[in-house]
């Protein structure tokens, strides 16, 4: 009786442990293509990356009316204001790399994020990747979601 109690403690304790990673990462469980789909990729992915055909539309390649250089601009100053520890900046290729801790759990993830020319401006290629994880429960995604906010 001792260790199935033993057993649905440490149950409860990860199923909070999990929904608690959920909530602060503010991971879209809901949106399309479905709780089930986002569910598995969150529990099972440690890297997120913008793409033009992406399955979550909030990770599509972000494009705007404004010059590479005044984007790069923009999110050199973004990645100082979220905190995160910029390890390199390429000037030349707009390309800034950096390292982030995450909140719940302080691991330490890798973004890299290149500003390219567009047709009607300038595009992003976001990637961040979990050094220590499985599934990141979303937290990678989060870290280019809000980059991405302050460029709006």
């Amino acid at each position: 009786m001792k260790i199935l109690v033993g057993i649905l403690i440490i149950f409860f304790i990860l199923v909070f442990m999990y929904t608690r990673a959920f909530q602060i990462n503010k991971a879209p469980l809901k949106s399309p293509p479905g709780f089930w789909k986002r569910f598995a990729f969150y529990m099972n992915t440690h890297i997120a990356e913008t793409s033009d055909n992406n399955v979550f539309e909030e990770m599509r390649t972000p494009k705007y009316k404004i010059s590479p250089e005044h984007l790069f601009e923009k999110v050199k100053m973004g990645a100082n204001k979220l905190g995160w520890k910029i390890n390199n900046i390429d000037e030349n290729n707009r390309e800034l790399v950096a390292v982030i801790e995450t909140k719940l759990f302080k691991f330490r993830d890798n973004i890299k994020v290149k500003v390219d020319s567009d047709i009607q401006g300038s595009k992003i290629y976001a990637y961040s990747k979990s050094s220590f994880s499985i599934g990141d429960m979303g937290a990678n995604q989060k870290h280019i979601m809000d980059l991405l906010e302050l460029l709006k």
